[in-house]
């Protein structure tokens, strides 16, 4: 089921990597999750899956994106200003959250290269790992200086 979300802040943090800040009623989520964001492109619906960088108490949706050069969504969403709209799920989904994790270890160790670092951050920005673990540990690596 698709809703309407409202783009209220672009941040460009290189040529391609970009985040956007949306205000959109996705019900609850867990750290971790995904939506997926769409536009009508030639009379189809083009739909990608992003994860949540935020946490599910802020108010604003974020996520955090690539445009990829001959991407059909992408290039797009990097295009999209405040006020644009943008069609999302109305309800998050996904598993890599720290409710899937064992209840054993002191330390939790994070790994993620370019984008995947959003449902880390998302899990960062809770209380959950902090109260769980006595360390978090993330470790993150990109293709160019620039997209840090």
């Amino acid at each position: 089921m698709w809703g309407e979300a409202k783009v209220v802040e672009r941040i460009d943090w290189s040529d391609q990597l970009f985040t956007l800040k949306l205000s959109a009623d996705i019900g609850d989520f867990v750290a971790g999750q995904f939506i997926k964001l769409s536009l009508h492109i030639d009379d189809k619906r083009v739909a990608r899956a992003y994860s949540l960088v935020n946490a599910p108490h802020e108010s604003l949706l974020e996520v955090l994106a690539v445009s990829v050069d001959d991407g059909l969504l992408s290039p797009r969403l990097q295009a999209l200003n405040p006020g644009d709209s943008v069609d999302i799920s109305t309800k998050a989904a996904g598993f890599m959250t720290l409710d899937e994790l064992p209840d054993q270890g002191s330390h939790l160790w994070l790994f993620a290269t370019g984008t995947a670092v959003g449902p880390f951050i998302s899990m960062m920005r809770t209380a959950k790992p902090w109260l769980r673990f006595e360390r978090v540990i993330l470790v993150y690596g990109v293709r160019y200086q620039e997209d840090l």
